[in-house]
């Protein structure tokens, strides 16, 4: 059965999935015309793996903090803060959302396209957010196009008198199909803001933009938004060669981490570092794509994925963080990912360089499996990871089985 995207406009670079997956999918639709009440929140329960580890040391469980909403994309806790979080849904509408006693306000709704991957798609508090009172969104307000704006948050006494105005388009760009156009926003510890744009889709990057310094497209890009050129703020191309970048994040040492979603048979975590060609369509993971034998000798010094793993575990990757919380010491450290179609979540130690050879298979420290669709990962300001089930719109908090 093929990817989401025409039946249910779940795809996030799909390729096959169970007609479990679009039957879960299908019942969790809800709404977008209401926001979702804090009751929806009752009788959440915890999700036990449906599939364990074989060392059940390795095991975790997923503890409900949050229901009711529809197609989750992107999860953020406001800076410093372990219970208010931003949730969007694809549809275009963000909610405020208190962990603690369920209470949420719709923040702000915009007509985007939602065709495929399309749609609101990712979202990042300034740096300095609380003096500022600006954050920036990631959206597709028509079927070609990509923009990231800048708002300004205005606080009211209660949830239900925040005001958020869109003040500024930050970055436009043209796409030419309607897959493949990234996700995330995220700030780095230079206080720059990382945008992260697939190859502009369709299969293989048919155009090889990935590989093509003039487009924007299979790049991860970097503005200062506090300065602007001629009134422009212009985007710097700080990598290149990447597929679809969903979701990605800063380590502890300050280094790029994405899970970049591939073609056919591999999924790969990556480090983004400033200059890197990454290797897209000429590579897939550390495994020749195009040409599909000798691609060493088209481009040299390409940098190859830090971890990957084959489409017999996995479909489309879902990047995650480097976990910094207390209450799982045995996670202290390392960088949790997982995969959207399957469920499955890993986790590995962030090596010191990218290696020869990427971690793969059972190097890939294995915690289980879930009936969920793993759109992204979160992490408050304890350093707890959540995780969001695109189709059942719950969110989840990390946790251990004992």
């Amino acid at each position: 059965m093929k990817a989401f995207s025409v039946i249910l406009m779940l795809s996030f670079s799909l390729h096959l999935a169970s007609c479990e997956i679009l039957r879960r999918g299908a019942v969790s639709l809800l709404s977008s015309e209401q926001p979702p009440s804090s009751s929806m929140n009752a009788g959440l329960a915890v999700l036990s793996a449906s599939e364990m580890p074989d060392d059940k040391s390795h095991a975790l469980k997923l503890e409900p903090v949050a229901g009711g909403f529809e197609g989750i994309t992107d999860v953020q806790f406001l800076p410093g803060q372990a219970m208010q979080v931003v949730v969007l849904q694809k549809n275009g509408t963000a909610f405020l959302v208190n962990l603690k006693d369920g209470v949420r306000a719709k923040l702000f709704s915009l007509n985007v396209a939602t065709t495929s991957e399309l749609g609101l798609l990712g979202f990042a508090f300034h740096p300095a957010f609380y003096e500022s009172k600006k954050f920036y969104v990631h959206y597709n307000p028509k079927s070609d196009l990509s923009r990231v704006t800048e708002w300004e948050w205005t606080e009211g006494g209660s949830p239900a008198t925040i005001a958020c105005k869109e003040k500024r388009v930050i970055f436009e760009v043209k796409q030419p199909y309607q897959n493949h156009n990234g996700g995330s926003l995220v700030f780095g510890p230079d206080r720059k803001l990382y945008i992260g744009l697939g190859d502009g889709g369709w299969r293989g990057d048919p155009e090889n933009r990935a590989q093509d310094f003039g487009s924007l497209l299979g790049k991860m890009l970097r503005i200062d938004v506090e300065q602007t050129i001629d009134g422009k703020y212009l985007p710097e191309i700080f990598a290149s060669g990447l597929r679809n970048p969903w979701k990605y994040s800063f380590d502890s040492k300050g280094r790029l981490v994405a899970g970049d979603v591939g073609q056919d048979k591999w999924e790969e975590i990556t480090f983004v570092e400033k200059g890197a060609n990454l290797g897209w369509r000429i590579y897939e993971g550390s495994h020749c794509y195009d040409p599909p034998q000798d691609c060493e000798k088209v481009v040299r010094n390409l940098v190859g994925p830090i971890a990957e793993y084959d489409h017999a575990l996995g479909v489309s990757v879902t990047g995650g963080f480097e976990y910094s919380g207390s209450s799982l010491p045995s996670l202290k450290g390392r960088y949790l990912f997982g995969d959207f179609a399957t469920g499955r979540i890993w986790s590995i130690v962030l090596p010191e360089k990218t290696p020869v050879r990427p971690l793969s298979g059972k190097n890939l420290r294995y915690h289980g499996r879930w009936p969920v669709l793993i759109s992204t990962f979160a992490k408050d300001s304890a350093g707890e990871i959540y995780v969001a089930d695109y189709s059942g719109g719950n969110i989840y908090r990390i946790a251990s089985v004992n």
